[in-house]
């Protein structure tokens, strides 16, 4: 880098002194990465250092390109509706042919048209790459024609299926190095590209999450079986099928790694009990940063699956739900997922594309539902083109906004000092409205809120105590003292802001409906034991969330 700088003028810039002729040089640009704090979940930080918890929905561009025959710039309603969500992130799929139409012929205008719908509305994206590996096979639609036409170049292993939109599905070979180096030069050079449009845009750093590979687990747990895949004669084993998708994940997220504009790194699991060994390996690759699950349909899936990443793994990665299939809890499965010490939660999906279903197709997973449905076109107002199903947006809005204004907390809090208010109907029925909690910190309080159907959280992060929830209500600390309260918000930089200061709080400290609070605690003492606990009613963090 220095004997280059002998060649240009040396300018300042907003990231390292670098190097400038008639077009600036695009030097390497890290706005997101990943931080530990000792007490703290391992969490996102921007390039403010400000920690970052992602309110996410997917859009299924590839199905509105392939299926409904929309163009990219058509899915403009959608970020549109995404804002109007709260939500502050978009899941998109993104087709390695979309970005490499003839071999090293890149073509970024579809990038560009995400981009800048990104920038518009003050979204992020977290882009899910579909090349040569998605779901456990290959979707030959979604690869360059010289990739999948050159079969001795880039060995397909078994053909499996013609399918009408996703063109032929096969299994190839993902260590092939001549498939592995083809692709990797593709990711390459898209996140260079993001590197120029970040540097033209006033550094809006757009792309949070490069998700280098989907549905890793599903060679292995479903297509071996499904398709009967040999390899070199035989039947593929396990350790055939781990190696394969290792070697994938390992590959894309090191060129994301090493492209001008270096995302964090994320690869998805289908199920929540991928808690295995094949994980456990693909966990260890230093180039992949987060790890998700998928598929959880339920508040108890939710709760199951999350929980079981997060002890797992520990503080190693942040975990993510990265698809829930937005069913009538959507919203409490977001809440299930922050509280289980998940980083983030992808609501699938924001509309329906023609292709699928609305509304659930079985009650255990409720697969295929949407927050929105299409009504019409031809009007220019969303509140004309859309209607929500239910009430499923404006409750997903309503936590996004909860989220929002604690995401520092949200973001720090380990799970055993992150209680969730109203997942126990039973309990709360039991005790009038009333439900004692204990946090492994020490604190213990007494939360009561009327309304029926509430949700809310109660966090104790460092020496505060935040409480927010969808109705009025009184929180009572207990086992500490407290020194003020206080009504706010945090902003983009993570800093707390407050106007109303309360010193008023004998009996409790009053909340109102979707306002947060921040108290300050003092003296918190070590908790009693379980039995004296479990006598007075009260419960842990993890044994609340039901339902």
């Amino acid at each position: 880098m220095k004997n280059k700088c002998l060649l240009f003028l040396i300018i300042p810039t907003l990231l390292l002194p670098s190097c400038s002729s008639e077009k600036k040089a695009v030097d390497k640009q890290t706005p997101y990465r990943v931080s530990t704090q000792e007490g703290s979940k391992t969490t996102i930080t921007g390039s403010n250092g400000a920690p970052l918890v992602l309110t996410s929905c997917e859009f299924r561009s590839d199905i509105f390109l392939l299926a409904d025959q929309s163009k990219p710039e058509d899915l403009e309603d959608y970020f549109a509706l995404a804002k109007e969500t709260n939500f502050n992130s978009v899941d998109l799929p993104f087709m390695w042919s979309q970005l490499e139409k003839e071999k090293d012929q890149y073509s970024f205008d579809d990038l560009d048209i995400y981009l800048n719908l990104a920038k518009k509305y003050g979204l992020l994206i977290n882009l899910l790459w579909y090349g040569s590996f998605v779901d456990g096979e290959t979707h030959t639609i979604n690869m360059p024609k010289y990739i999948y036409e050159d079969s001795t170049t880039y060995p397909v292993i078994q053909f499996c299926y013609p399918n009408s939109i996703f063109g032929d599905t096969v299994i190839m070979n993902y260590s092939n190095k001549n498939l592995l180096n083809r692709e990797s030069l593709a990711v390459k050079a898209l996140f260079n590209h993001v590197a120029e449009w970040n540097l033209q845009n006033e550094k809006y750093n757009p792309i949070v999450i490069l998700q280098c590979g989907q549905g890793l687990d599903r060679l292995e747990r479903y297509r071996i079986e499904q398709y009967d895949v040999q390899y070199n004669g035989e039947r593929m084993t396990n350790d055939q099928a781990e190696i394969f998708v290792e070697d994938y994940a390992t590959a894309i997220s090191k060129a994301a790694k090493n492209s001008k504009y270096s995302p964090i790194t994320r690869v998805e699991f289908c199920e929540q009990t991928a808690v295995t060994s094949y994980v456990r390996s693909v966990e260890q690759i230093s180039t992949i940063d987060v790890l998700a699950t998928t598929y959880l349909g339920t508040v108890p899936l939710t709760k199951t699956g999350i929980y079981n990443f997060s002890e797992e793994y520990g503080n190693s990665k942040p975990i993510m739900c990265s698809e829930n299939w937005s069913n009538d809890l959507n919203y409490r499965s977001a809440l299930v997922t922050y509280a289980m010490g998940g980083c983030g939660f992808n609501s699938y999906n924001l509309s329906s594309p023609i292709y699928y279903p609305l509304e659930a197709k079985t009650i255990e997973y409720q697969i295929g539902g949407a927050l929105y449905r299409r009504k019409k076109s031809g009007v220019e107002s969303l509140e004309g083109k859309f209607t929500q199903i239910n009430t499923r947006a404006e409750d997903i809005a309503s936590v996004n906004n909860m989220v929002n204004q604690a995401y520092v907390p949200i973001a720090k809090a380990l799970k055993e000092n992150f209680a969730l208010m109203g997942f126990d109907s039973k309990y709360i029925k039991e005790h009038d409205g009333h439900q004692k909690v204990y946090l492994e910190s020490g604190v213990m309080f007494d939360y009561q809120t009327n309304k029926e159907n509430s949700y809310g959280y109660v966090i104790n992060s460092d020496n505060f105590v935040y409480v927010i929830s969808n109705g009025d209500g009184v929180l009572k600390l207990e086992n500490c003292s407290i020194q003020n309260v206080s009504e706010g918000f945090f902003d983009e930089d993570g800093f707390w802001k407050s106007e109303n200061i309360i010193y008023t709080f004998e009996d409790g400290v009053s909340f109102e409906e979707g306002k947060l609070y921040r108290i300050r605690v003092n003296d918190v003492l070590d908790l009693p034991t379980i039995e004296w606990l479990e006598e007075q009613s009260y419960k842990d963090t993890n044994n609340i969330v039901r339902g």
